[in-house]
């Protein structure tokens, strides 16, 4: 939950967040989530995960089980969402139109491992990906061309 004093998402535009547990929390059967965060919206944690249709809460644009998933980073460029899984090994592209949330198609699935983070890069059509636990040494910051 963020503090009072934190800013608030960008007027005018749609801000998208993937949720951060307690460590340990929801290892098991439980459900990686891509929200649209709105201010004072209640996205479930810990009374549910993933789509839970109560009163009050708000369900996920998106959801995966996280044997795809374990989103890391993301990031916004080229009319989409970016996220590295780290324990689905993969990069995500979820298209955005606005408010609304694509389909997800995954990338480089299982072709450098689990992906810590994502970002785009100033000025181009790319985004900077990095490793993660590829072993002492051998982590790497990939460079991924949009086209």
């Amino acid at each position: 939950m963020p503090s009072p004093a934190s800013p608030p998402p960008a007027a005018g535009r749609p801000c998208w967040g993937s949720p951060c547990r307690p460590t340990g929390a929801g290892t098991t059967g439980s459900t990686d989530e891509l929200n649209l965060v709105k201010a004072g919206g209640n996205y479930g944690w810990p009374t549910c995960e993933g789509v839970c249709s109560k009163a009050g809460m708000t369900d996920p644009a998106r959801t995966w089980n996280p044997a795809k998933g374990v989103p890391s980073g993301l990031t916004y460029a080229d009319g989409a969402l970016y996220v590295g899984a780290l324990r689905g090994k993969r990069l995500w592209r979820v298209p955005v139109a606005g408010t609304t949330a694509g389909t997800p198609v995954a990338y480089y699935t299982n072709g450098f491992g689990r992906l810590r983070d994502v970002v785009k890069v100033p000025g181009g059509k790319a985004l900077w990906v990095t490793t993660d636990a590829a072993g002492k040494g051998k982590d790497r910051i990939l460079r991924i061309d949009l086209g």
